[in-house]
């Protein structure tokens, strides 16, 4: 996750030399360490740098203390499974995305732990081993053109990273997923769309970790995510729903209305079928939104999705982004598909929520659905035009058949940036008109927001310990 920097569609990291650690121990406050009981930390900036101390989780008060950790410019991170430990990427100014630090921190001592000799630009995809012992990332194997992208691992204990696979050229890892047993590594990716082959379909690798090796490799075939064009506006999105416990992935397309689902264990394409839609009163009324008529989706589609906790049913949404050309002006707009109920089964539609919604979110336990979403319109060079926010959508996840709770914050472009352990509470964030950011904690059972902050300047962020 890239905090500060602008949003980047792809992430790089370049590892200079060899590692060796320089720690230092972070100030403790007078009577009590504030971090030791700390399960969330606020990020903010001072002006001069971000900086994160440890605050309640619900109330997003600061803990007693002057404890703080310093983040530099703008800051990627991840999280072990028992929160022990955490992995910092740090860029300590704004010119560029180089000369990243790496930080490891216990958090039961608080000690942060500087690998010198790494020098990181965009580290992408971090994320740890299921035993915490181990952390990986994707970097780029050289500086030419067209890219080739590598898995590399960090060994805490033996202090040392090193090289796992290399991909081949133009292929970009988009999403990682260690396996059950922590033996193998699943890896998605897309191929870079400025080369040749730009209509070439999406991969997905199994990588040994004990060989360090490619153990398996499928094309996905039948699933597009060009449309003849090189223009952002032409990209086709799926998207993915991973099930490691059953070794599932079940994949959205974003092309045509279809849906396909991957044995994880086998490595092949368990199933590739039509999604039946549900014709109904109910689901007419969703043609305002996405006319039937349109089953092909159009060029600058992208999808999310979400597994239910039994893996019986995908919640689906996501927005369609379209350039038009009105007279002497071009305008750009993105319309949100909606959420539609699918079930893994046989690929059958059994629900639509005619509502305006992008995104889609399912707590940990899988008992609640967070919606959110924004129509945008706008011309080009034309003054900036606000979007019109759908709010947050909470829905009680029961089956197929889902039950709104609320909708809270409405006309306003919410985010959902992530959830307490015990799936309690949801973490949301927006801006004000004057462009400061604001932070809700929303109380699912209730549903309702408890806590507000908003930030002194610009930017603030809320970093939960539970990934």
């Amino acid at each position: 996750m890239l905090k500060r920097s602008v949003f980047l569609s792809l992430s790089l990291l370049v590892l200079i030399g060899g590692c060796s650690q320089q720690a230092a121990v972070l100030p403790k406050p007078e009577g009590s360490n504030a971090f030791q009981s700390a399960s969330v930390l606020l990020v903010e900036d001072t002006g001069e740098q971000l900086q994160a101390s440890p605050i309640d989780p619900v109330t997003l008060q600061n803990l007693p203390g002057d404890t703080a950790l310093r983040l530099g410019h703008h800051y990627s991170y991840a999280a072990s499974p028992d929160s022990k430990r955490l992995a910092f990427v740090i860029w300590p100014t704004g010119e560029g995305q180089e000369n990243g630090e790496l930080h490891l921190i216990d958090t039961t001592t608080w000690l942060d732990a500087k690998m010198d000799g790494i020098s990181l630009t965009d580290a992408s995809q971090l994320c740890f081993h299921h035993d915490g012992s181990q952390l990986f990332w994707v970097e780029p194997a050289s500086r030419s053109y067209p890219a080739a992208f590598r898995l590399t691992r960090y060994d805490l204990e033996k202090k040392r990273a090193s090289s796992i696979v290399d991909f081949p050229e133009s292929f970009i890892p988009t999403q990682l997923r260690l396996m059950p047993g922590g033996r193998e590594m699943a890896v998605y990716g897309e191929w870079d769309s400025r080369r040749e082959q730009m209509l070439e379909a999406p991969e997905l690798f199994s990588v040994d970790l004990e060989t360090n090796q490619v153990r398996a490799r499928l094309s996905l075939d039948g699933m597009d995510i060009q449309e003849g064009s090189d223009s952002i506006f032409h990209t086709l999105s799926p998207g993915l729903a991973w099930d490691l416990q059953r070794k599932r992935l079940y994949i959205a397309h974003a092309d045509e209305e279809k849906l396909t689902v991957v044995n994880l264990d086998t490595f092949a394409i368990e199933k590739q079928a039509e999604i039946r839609p549900a014709r109904s009163v109910f689901g007419k009324l969703f043609g305002w939104l996405v006319p039937a008529a349109q089953a092909k989706l159009a060029a600058g589609t992208q999808m999310r999705a979400e597994l239910s906790a039994d893996g019986a049913f995908l919640y689906v949404t996501g927005v369609r982004r379209e350039l038009h050309n009105q007279a002497s002006d071009v305008v750009i707009s993105e319309s949100p598909l909606g959420l539609r109920v699918i079930a893994t089964s046989d690929a059958s539609e059994v629900e639509r929520l005619p509502i305006p919604v992008d995104d889609v979110h399912l707590t940990p336990d899988g008992k609640y659905l967070l919606l959110t979403g924004a129509i945008r319109r706008q011309e080009l060079g034309r003054p900036y035009q606000q979007p019109r926010g759908a709010g947050l959508y909470v829905y009680e996840a029961k089956a197929e058949h889902l039950k709104q709770l609320a909708r809270l914050e409405p006309d306003s472009v919410v985010h959902v940036a992530g959830f307490t352990a015990d799936s309690r509470y949801a973490y949301t964030t927006q801006r004000t008109e004057s462009d400061k950011e604001v932070w809700n904690v929303v109380d699912l059972k209730d549903a309702r927001v408890v806590t507000s902050r908003q930030s002194s300047r610009w930017f603030l962020d809320v970093v939960p310990l539970v990934r």
